[in-house]
């Protein structure tokens, strides 16, 4: 294997994990003996039992809690206990279950207790692994009336700590002054945020009263006021439903405030519903986000773009935003295994995955043949992959090989480094012009600047774009290509529409 193809493998391997983990500290762990050991912050813990990253946090928020808080659990009446402790019955009395006997790695539907139990441990690590969990959070935590908002305020920390954030906890001791929770700094660009978290905890507490507490919070950075609304949603409709009215409440509380010239802060507002803490033993939940911008009029949801360059410098302004919620897209779910690998391979039995560089046994007109596969392609609906391999003559062949229904659910969550190196998914949706311009901005990134002028030599500023960078000039004439192609989508949808349309 050469050099080169190892830096492509790490490429890929590192791509995986933080696809899975997020970007900020990965999990560390290791197998000693039959041991599993697993780092969490400056603490090693360590199990023969934990074979999948779920198996560990299973035990960790015990760990958390400590051993003598869980003793005096066990010691009260069912009824009184924490509602974590009451939770861990309930998962464990689920997951018991669906237990097949077989030593082998079982899967359960994620109900509402699993999800929340195990969103909570993740949390908790997230938490301790990357910043250490105040001991005065700890403390609300423990405490069964306070638990709720506490929970709120880690889920928060744990979301900008998986985004790459660096998170430092505010001195809550200083009663001189109101303190938000904590301040995130985004990495990349350097920029502070105070960050404010707060939860509607019965269903008469306006999302607008947490909003206003929030806001009246001496913020030391630009504010992020995240709420969380608390109500069940069942489906789709109900989560939009929800998230309807909470804008609705957040733009009416924005009007107000700004014809009664009310000196509330302008923030970053994120409100969320997350209905897994409701849902008990039921599946039918559907989880919900919108960030909306309070008093900051370009960070607006609805908002309007004339240009593909308007957009992006938008994005530009708000980057630590955008990033933020990129993230939580993308590092929803909480990782099954401890290294980035898939979990369908895995855990899996069966012949070798194919891996770009790899030698293989393939059929060549009616014999076998030793040749290196070199690039390869999914065909999703025929579940079939198709590989181009060179043979050790040197002659290049395409052989087609079939995918089992494992290797199709690893496909569709890490499509991009399926094959161990890094494949952009050249199939995927794009959303708005933005995705067209970051689709193709790598590409014309490299292209020499008399190139990308014979491609603009029609345009109306020519003589201008000729004393710009490479780097400006590539930057406008991908943001006019993204213009170009949504221009020609719109026209055809409303051909469409108007039943105008021609045939190809």
């Amino acid at each position: 294997m050469t050099g080169d193809l190892l830096y492509q493998r790490e490429l890929a391997r590192r791509h995986q994990r933080e696809v899975q983990q997020g970007l900020g500290a990965p999990i560390i762990s290791e197998t000693l003996r039959d041991q599993r050991l697993v780092a969490v912050g400056n603490r090693i813990y360590y199990s023969s039992k934990w074979k999948t990253f779920h198996d560990f946090l299973w035990y960790y928020p015990g760990y958390v809690f400590g051993d003598e808080w869980v003793k005096a659990e066990m010691a009260k009446p069912e009824r009184e206990r924490h509602p974590v402790f009451q939770l861990r019955q309930r998962v464990g009395a689920f997951l018991q279950s669906h237990q097949k006997g077989t030593g082998e790695i079982n899967s359960a539907p994620m109900n509402g207790d699993v999800e929340t139990f195990f969103r909570l441990a993740y949390h908790l690590y997230l938490v301790n692994h990357n910043c250490r969990l105040p001991e005065d959070v700890l403390k609300r935590l423990r405490d069964k009336n306070l638990y709720h908002g506490a929970a709120h305020e880690i889920y928060v920390t744990a979301t900008f700590l998986k985004a790459g954030f660096k998170v430092t906890y505010e001195n809550e001791r200083d009663s001189t002054r109101s303190h938000c929770e904590f301040t995130a700094e985004h990495k990349a660009t350097g920029k502070k945020f105070s960050v404010e978290a707060k939860a509607r905890t019965v269903e008469t507490t306006r999302m607008r009263d947490r909003l206003t507490e929030a806001l009246l919070k001496k913020a030391d950075h630009p504010l992020i006021a995240w709420i969380a609304i608390n109500a069940p949603a069942a489906n789709s409709q109900a989560g939009m439903d929800v998230l309807k009215d909470a804008m609705k409440e957040l733009r009416d509380r924005e009007a107000r405030a700004v014809a009664e010239g009310q000196a509330l802060q302008p923030a970053y507002v994120i409100v969320s519903n997350n209905p897994h803490l409701f849902a008990g033993d039921s599946t039918d939940y559907v989880s919900s986000l919108f960030a909306d911008g309070f008093k900051i009029p370009d960070f607006k949801i609805g908002q309007r773009f004339y240009s593909t360059r308007e957009m992006r410098l938008t994005r530009e302004k708000h980057r630590a935003m955008y990033d933020l919620l990129s993230s939580i897209r993308t590092h929803a779910q909480i990782p099954t295994t401890f290294d980035g690998e898939d979990p369908d391979l895995a855990f899996r039995s069966g012949p070798p995955r194919m891996e770009i560089g790899q030698m293989y046994e393939v059929p060549d007109e009616g014999r076998m043949v030793t040749a290196t596969l070199e690039d390869a392609t999914v065909n999703a609906p025929e579940k079939t992959v198709y590989g181009i391999y060179r043979t050790v003559e040197g002659r290049r062949i395409i052989v087609t090989n079939p995918l089992t229904d494992a290797e199709m659910a690893a496909y569709a969550r890490h499509p991009d480094t399926f094959f161990r190196v890094i494949k952009r998914d050249t199939g995927q949706k794009m959303r708005d012009p933005l995705d067209f311009y970051d689709f193709s901005r790598p590409v014309y990134g490299k292209t020499p600047k008399e190139k990308l002028l014979e491609f603009m030599e029609g345009a109306s500023d020519i003589e201008h774009l000729k004393t710009l960078s490479q780097s400006e000039l590539a930057d406008i004439y991908c943001e006019r290509l993204a213009d170009s192609v949504y221009r020609q989508e719109q026209l055809a949808r409303e051909a469409i529409l108007s039943g105008n349309e021609r045939p190809l």
